[in-house]
């Protein structure tokens, strides 16, 4: 079975979404983008580099975004670099439909694509091992994956991408 995504009512790729994390957990599998597709890639795909310096910005300050009101975290988000990539990553997937297998829009409560080498960059910062997984992977080539959480899933959106998505669909 294929997904769709479109932006902007132009295909940008498609999907499997055969994997799941657990039974209520967001779908994932690899990322086939179109050439459209691959042009937006850049500005979706660095979401981890993103989070991960904003993260450390708050840390910085001895903050969290949880622990800001709605208007300090606005402020502070806006003021940083990466920040605004995230509001940026958010404006573009707040643009994009996803189609079932049989054409039908899917509503989702939030969705990221990634670049395997970020993942494989953070998994090393972080301290994940995931060479295992992706030693499957063909060497230097490109390969993105999407992961989906779809709106009847009754897990939700994790808190910061909660957080932080709806604050750029409301930009």
């Amino acid at each position: 079975m294929t997904y769709t995504f479109w932006h902007r009512g132009v295909l940008m790729g498609e999907s499997a979404l055969a994997h799941t994390s657990s039974a209520h957990g967001p779908r994932g599998d690899v990322f086939h983008p179109t050439t459209y597709g691959l042009t937006l890639m850049p500005r979706v795909t660095c979401g981890l580099t993103a989070d991960h310096a904003l993260m450390r910005d708050f840390e910085a300050l001895g903050k969290s975004a949880e622990s800001m009101t709605p208007e300090e975290a606005d402020t502070f988000v806006k003021s940083r670099p990466y920040g605004r990539t995230m509001l940026d990553i958010g404006r573009v997937l707040s643009e994009v439909e996803l189609r079932g297998p049989d054409g039908t829009r899917l509503e989702y409560l939030d969705m990221s694509f990634l670049d395997i080498e970020e993942f494989r960059k953070y998994g090393r910062i972080l301290g994940v091992n995931h060479d295992a997984m992706l030693a499957k992977l063909p060497p230097n080539t490109q390969v993105f994956s999407v992961s989906v959480r779809l709106r009847d899933n009754p897990l939700g959106a994790t808190y910061r991408t909660k957080r932080l998505s709806n604050h750029c669909r409301a930009q």
